[in-house]
């Protein structure tokens, strides 16, 4: 009985393995034209709404510095993406360095550093944009609904900054993005090809190691779907299995010098991971909820953080929002309940919502413990696909009847108005504040 049990492990790793190795994906066939002109469209219509947003700020010396807002590390990915010689980013980012040859490809038509970064942020955030937009999709929307709330999540204020800045984040919130998006076809029962779904679990993992949490609830969630629980048990096995082995050989070939060291010391190899736990005290629950279901969304008035170098650090820290932000808040988070409850009464939605809130909830819990001298809105990303992919749920609850679809539609289409009129002067306002760095900060650059 055991032996059947570990055998039958064993036949799905090898067909894992066999799936991608081939190199092959079982389509249905070519996307509808309109499907491929809404992709299209949204691609370019979002990037080149961050482009020119982000452009005053890359025409500055922001991306030479750390720590400008949000306690983000923007040089070091400015270096990653432009500059002669790659950092690797350590244990935390195991694979971010892959991303390099995005922005030496851009380099190579002949715009500057600081615009070759941009434009690889944009068009991740743009790619992003378009992730949703299949997701929602999936999921059962209609185009106009997905159209409407595509642009609700483009405008948002997690999603902005990180087309706009280069850091982990955008990346990361891309890599989230796809791997429910694939989760969501599995569970609709799409055709998912091997290599895809590896490759997005190897993203999620590679950009910010802890971000393993969203791949292993994805799986679940689809393994408990589909198949009885020992059976759920086996796959799952497999998958990890697969999974490992695939990052083991992903890690020899970016880290074979650092993994030949970590095995001739590896206390020093340990410390030195320890080392890299975030530091200072940590916020309550409230401020964790404000940033993650509201801040991520509709950007606030932002707070003027000093610290030890004499920055004065920008973030969003406060319950502090314009007249337009108020009204912008309000309806956000009504419309947020609305969409959770939505995602669970419709049958066909309530397993992908489970799985949704799981991850959610383990990570609301996780940066109860890991935080950074308060700046939580660093985190967002990790979290912000999770939040709207919850809050979008009305919209296949509203579809099979007209009055209630119409009324969802102008709901959201007020929502995405309000907080787009919002967080747009906000980050107009954003990238021009660096204009003169000696009146944020005395540090030179990059100032660490």
């Amino acid at each position: 009985m055991i032996s059947q049990w570990f055998s039958g492990i064993y036949r799905l790793i090898t067909g894992e393995f066999r799936g991608i190795l081939s190199f092959h994906w079982r389509s249905p066939g070519c996307p509808p034209l309109k499907e491929s002109l809404a992709v299209g469209g949204i691609f370019f219509a979002a990037l080149l709404f961050y482009l020119m947003i982000g452009f005053h700020l890359s025409q500055g010396r922001y991306y030479e510095y750390y720590n400008l807002a949000f306690d983000m590390d923007t040089q070091r990915i400015f270096s990653m993406l432009t500059g002669p010689v790659s950092d690797k980013f350590g244990f935390k980012h195991p694979f971010i360095v892959i991303a390099r040859p995005m922005g030496q490809m851009f380099m190579l038509t002949g715009i500057g550093a600081k615009q070759a970064a941009l434009s690889v942020m944009a068009a991740v955030g743009a790619a992003t944009a378009v992730l949703v937009w299949l997701f929602l999709r999936t999921v059962g929307n209609s185009r106009l609904i997905s159209a409407v709330l595509t642009v609700m999540f483009s405008v948002s204020g997690t999603q902005i900054y990180t087309a706009i800045i280069p850091e982990t984040y955008g990346f990361a919130l891309f890599s989230i993005a796809l791997v429910w998006l694939l989760a969501a076809r599995q569970l609709y029962s799409r055709p998912v090809a091997p290599l895809l779904r590896y490759g997005a679990a190897l993203a999620a993992t590679g950009v910010t190691v802890t971000n393993v949490n969203q791949v292993f609830f994805a799986e679940v969630t689809n393994a408990l779907r589909r198949h009885r629980p020992g059976e759920a048990l086996k796959r799952l096995i497999a998958f990890g299995a697969v999974f490992a082995t695939l990052c083991l050989i992903v890690s020899v070939f970016i880290w074979s010098r650092e993994i030949a060291e970590f095995i001739g010391d590896p206390a020093t190899a340990l410390k030195q991971i320890w080392w890299q736990q975030t530091k200072g005290p940590a916020t309550g629950i409230i401020p964790v909820l404000q940033t993650y279901l509201g801040y991520s969304f509709v950007s606030p008035e932002w707070s003027i953080v000093s610290l030890p170098e004499g920055t004065g650090m920008i973030d969003f820290r406060d319950w502090r929002f314009s007249s337009t932000g108020q009204i912008a808040i309000i309806l956000w988070l009504i419309f947020l309940g609305a969409g959770v409850l939505g995602s669970f009464i419709n049958p066909g939605s309530r397993p992908l919502a489970i799985g949704l809130i799981l991850a959610l909830l383990f990570n609301l819990l996780f940066h109860l413990k890991y935080q950074y001298r308060g700046s939580l809105f660093l985190y967002a990303a990790h979290m912000h696909f999770l939040v709207f992919a919850l809050g979008s749920g009305l919209g296949v609850w509203s579809g099979p009847w007209s009055r209630l679809k119409k009324a969802f539609i102008a709901a959201a289409f007020v929502v995405t108005a309000v907080i787009a009129s919002n967080n747009y002067p906000i980050a107009q306002k954003f990238v021009k504040y660096f204009d003169d760095i000696s009146k944020v900060t005395p540090c030179p650059a990059p100032c660490i």
